[in-house]
């Protein structure tokens, strides 16, 4: 029986070795398809294109100016993610090591922006933007991706706090640690991963977000635009 055992699950191991393979070989032959046709001219009834060029790649980069928009989403992205972990980090520590009257309701309201559809508050947030206007520059964006990855980060560290033994941070205060060295030399080290977990996920979510931003910064607005709120939209005059 142990041995017959041994060799179903042998089989079976293989069968999921060969699926995983088989979709890994899928996966890469259709991205292999779509990189090579981008440098194709002409590609009709052969293995390979009749020949190779990148002037499609200088036909968009000039076009549609994507090394100023490549930079703008550089600092959006960036800053972003900083703000974030800066922000969240310690909202997520009170929320797990403190408890205070209304702590459930503080909860929900984190939770709102991650259970709304942003296309669902993208629009009064950015008519709150503009009034107040921060919209249609990179302070606005900044602030507009910011509603959903502060919840973000605070929902996905608690478990990690929650993780770390009370004692620990009893014993630093002990030798003397103040809050600011506790949470720094103690806290984050021990937080770390989580907290590179929760900023990249922030990353791609701010990245994946485009309705935010779309809102926030105007469908007419150049990305180098963002950097001077002061000129108006192109096509349209103060």
């Amino acid at each position: 029986m142990a041995t017959e055992k041994s060799i179903g699950e042998q089989l079976w191991a293989i069968a999921i070795w060969a699926l995983v393979a088989i979709f890994v070989l899928n996966f890469t032959a259709m991205v292999a398809t779509v990189v090579i046709n981008s440098f194709g001219t002409r590609w009709f009834n052969a293995w390979l294109p009749a020949g190779f060029t990148a002037r499609w790649y200088e036909s968009a980069w000039n076009e549609f100016q994507l090394h100023d928009v490549l930079i703008v989403t550089f600092e959006v992205v960036g800053a972003v993610v900083l703000l974030s972990g800066l922000l969240g980090v310690p909202a997520a520590y009170a929320l797990a090591r403190r408890n205070f009257p209304g702590k459930q309701a503080v909860v929900l309201l984190f939770l709102l922006p991650l259970l709304i559809p942003p296309i669902t508050f993208g629009i009064p947030l950015a008519t709150v933007l503009y009034q107040a206007h921060l919209g249609g520059n990179m302070s606005g964006v900044i602030l507009a991706n910011l509603v959903p990855s502060v919840p973000f980060v605070v929902l996905v560290m608690i478990p990690f706090i929650e993780q770390i033994d009370p004692r620990i941070e009893a014993a630093a205060r002990v030798f003397g640690a103040g809050t600011g060295r506790l949470f720094l030399h103690v806290i984050v080290p021990l937080l770390s991963p989580g907290i590179l977990a929760a900023l990249l996920l922030v990353l791609v979510r701010t990245i994946a977000m485009f309705e935010l931003t779309f809102f926030t910064a105007g469908p007419g607005r150049e990305p180098a635009m963002l950097k001077s709120p002061d000129r108006p939209p192109s096509g349209r005059t103060e």
